[in-house]
C-alpha cells in the first residue's frame, strides 16, 4: 500500500479502537526493523522524522530514507515530522516531502503555543498536509518533576476547545502523566482526564512519552481515545544493548554490517511485540 496520510490511518485506528505505533526514523536500520515487522505483522505504521535525528544527519538524509522505505512498503506508512520547535523547520520538511507536519510548542504559554500552532496548521492545509500540535507539557525525565509538577502539565479541557477550533489542528498530542525518556515502564496515566478529552473532542489524540508507561496503562488508553502512540527510547535501548552485546562477544569484528545486522532484527521483534500490545496487528 505504500506511503499514506497519516488522518487515514489513525481515522480507522479510533474507530476500531487500535493505536498506530509512531517510530522513529533514525537511520536506515531502525527504518527496515520498523518496516518489516509490520509488514509482517499486517499493522500500519507512522515513521516519524524526529529533531534529534533531524539535527545529527540532516533532514533531507532521513526523510529520504523514510519515504523511500515508505513507498516500497506493503502495508500503509505514513512519514510524519515529530517534536520540532519552529516555523522554518517545519517549511523545511514540507519541501523535503514530509507527509505530516508538526509543532512541539507546548512548553510555550497557552497564547504563544495557540499562535504558532495556527501558522503550521495554515501552511499545512494549503498543501492538503495534515498537522500535529500538543497541548499540555510532556517533560523529559532529565528534568525530574514532582508530582505536583507532572500534574499541573497536564492538559486542560476548556483550553483544547478552544485550542482546537482556533488552529483547526488535525491531531492532538495530550499529557496526561507521561514523560519522554524513560527506561522502565512505571507509569500509569490520567485515565479519567483523558476520557473526559475524548468525549468532548472529534480528534485522534497522540501520547507521547510512552516508552515509560505501562502497557496495560497504554492499553487502556487506546479505549479512551488515544491512537498514535509515540515510542523512542524502548527501540533505542533495543538498538544500543544488542551492538554492545556483539561487540562483547567479538572485539575484534570489523565488519559492522555483522553488528547492526543482529541489531537490526532485534529491533523487528521489539516492533513485533509492540504492534500486538497495540492492537494494531492484523488490520491491512
Amino acid at each position: 500500500m505504500g506511503l499514506v496520510k497519516i488522518t487515514e490511518l489513525l481515522r480507522q485506528a479510533k474507530v476500531n479502537k487500535y493505536a498506530v505505533g509512531a517510530f522513529n526514523a533514525d537511520n536506515l536500520e531502525m527504518v527496515q526493523a520498523f518496516i518489516s515487522a509490520a509488514e509482517s505483522m499486517r499493522s500500519p505504521l507512522i515513521l516519524q522524522v524526529s529533531l534529534g535525528a533531524i539535527n545529527y544527519s540532516g533532514l533531507g538524509s532521513v526523510a529520504n530514507i523514510a519515504i523511500y522505505e515508505a513507498k516500497h512498503a506493503s502495508i500503509p506508512v505514513a512519514v510524519h515530522l515529530d517534536h520540532v520547535k519552529s516555523y522554518n523547520q517545519n517549511v523545511h520538511a514540507l519541501r523535503a516531502g514530509v507527509g505530516s507536519l508538526c509543532i512541539d510548542a507546548a512548553d510555550l504559554s497557552f497564547k504563544s503555543n495557540l499562535a504558532i500552532t495556527k501558522q503550521i496548521c495554515e501552511l499545512a492545509h494549503i498543501v492538503g498536509l495534515d498537522a500535529e500540535a500538543g497541548l499540555g507539557y510532556v517533560p523529559d525525565s532529565t528534568e525530574d518533576p514532582s508530582e505536583e509538577e507532572i500534574a499541573k502539565y497536564k492538559t486542560e479541557l476548556k483550553q483544547a476547545h478552544r485550542f482546537i477550533e482556533e488552529t483547526k489542528v488535525d491531531l492532538l498530542a495530550v499529557a496526561v502523566g507521561s514523560m519522554r525518556g524513560m527506561r522502565e515502564r512505571v507509569i500509569s496515566l490520567d485515565l479519567e482526564l483523558l476520557e473526559s478529552i475524548n468525549k468532548a473532542l472529534d480528534i485522534p489524540l497522540v501520547l507521547h512519552g510512552a516508552s515509560g508507561v505501562k502497557w496495560e496503562s497504554i492499553q487502556k488508553t487506546i479505549q479512551h481515545g488515544i491512537c498514535k502512540v509515540n515510542i523512542a527510547s524502548t527501540f533505542d535501548k533495543c538498538f544500543v544493548n544488542t551492538i554492545r552485546h556483539k561487540i562483547s562477544q567479538n572485539p575484534e569484528e570489523m565488519n559492522f554490517r555483522k553488528i547492526l545486522k543482529p541489531a537490526r532484527d532485534a529491533v523487528q521483534n521489539k516492533a513485533c511485540e509492540i504492534f500486538t500490545k497495540l492492537g494494531s496487528s492484523n488490520q491491512y
